[in-house]
């Protein structure tokens, strides 16, 4: 179906002060999973300034606590610090925020290469329904850095790149890896150039996170290599087709109003 430009960004529009009613307003969809575990880190920071956290799976009211030696603090501390009332409305606002900047940089970047309009909006909206679906894990962050990095690798903003594959590394490491080996597959003669300038970046605020963080580099690397089965054990075969009904064929966590604009 043909739609006006004009069209599509009055449902632009509306879809964000949808966004805005359901996450900041009544504070949906609610945390679930793995995002109740990366919260009570964000939270324990605001209020007590301490990187602790129950293990993921068990009970967070009997559960002991324990140092969080795990990926994805980087963005919870940004989390915790940015909530200024500590509160659960906080970090929904934070989240907003984060989702409209990165579909703001995401559009700058598709204007670049895709002058069909349906065609950006559709692919926003599913940029923005993925963070939405992730809800408070790390990836919702990682999204934000990689499409800021692909962003700035564009613009040349060599210092900023390395930056943000520092806040990266603590966020996703096994992301950081993919997305600097498709970058440097696609840009490797601008990275090449630049190369002084990015690692320049990269370990200046590298050595500024790591005195950040409480506990050591080693301790980081300890905890994700502890985690390694979550990569490499595999899921059995019935896990992987309910994953795929759950996930995309009718994925509970999509509002209704994200179907109903798919459709439209």
């Amino acid at each position: 179906m043909y739609l006006k430009r004009s069209t599509l960004n009055y449902l632009i529009l509306i879809f964000l002060i949808l966004l805005f009613l359901i996450q900041v307003i009544f504070l949906l969809p609610s945390p679930y999973g793995d995002s109740n575990t990366f919260l009570e880190l964000s939270f324990y920071i605001c209020r007590e300034d301490l990187f602790i956290a129950s293990r993921g799976g068990e009970s967070l009211r009997s559960s002991p606590l324990y140092p969080f030696y795990h990926h994805g603090w980087f963005y919870y501390y940004l989390l915790a610090k940015f909530n200024l009332p500590c509160s659960l409305r906080g970090i929904f606002v934070f989240n907003y925020i984060l989702i409209l900047i990165t579909s703001l940089f995401s559009y700058k970047i598709l204007n670049k290469v895709e002058n069909n309009y349906f065609i950006k909006t559709f692919v926003l909206l599913l940029i923005c329904l993925l963070q939405i679906s992730l809800q408070f894990r790390p990836e919702v962050f990682t999204i934000f850095i990689s499409v800021l990095l692909i962003y700035f690798l564009k613009k040349n903003y060599n210092f900023l790149i390395g930056i943000l594959f520092a806040f990266l590394f603590y966020t996703q490491p096994v992301i950081m890896c993919f997305l600097g080996l498709f970058l440097l597959i696609f840009y490797y003669k601008k990275i090449i150039k630049n190369l002084i300038k990015i690692l320049f970046g990269f370990i200046i605020f590298f050595i500024f996170l790591t005195y950040v963080y409480p506990y050591s580099l080693l301790d980081f690397i300890q905890g994700i290599y502890n985690n390694r089965s979550t990569f490499v054990a595999g899921t059995p075969y019935e896990f992987i087709l309910k994953d795929l009904y759950s996930y995309y064929i009718i994925p509970k966590f999509i509002p209704f109003w994200g179907i109903l604009f798919l459709i439209i």
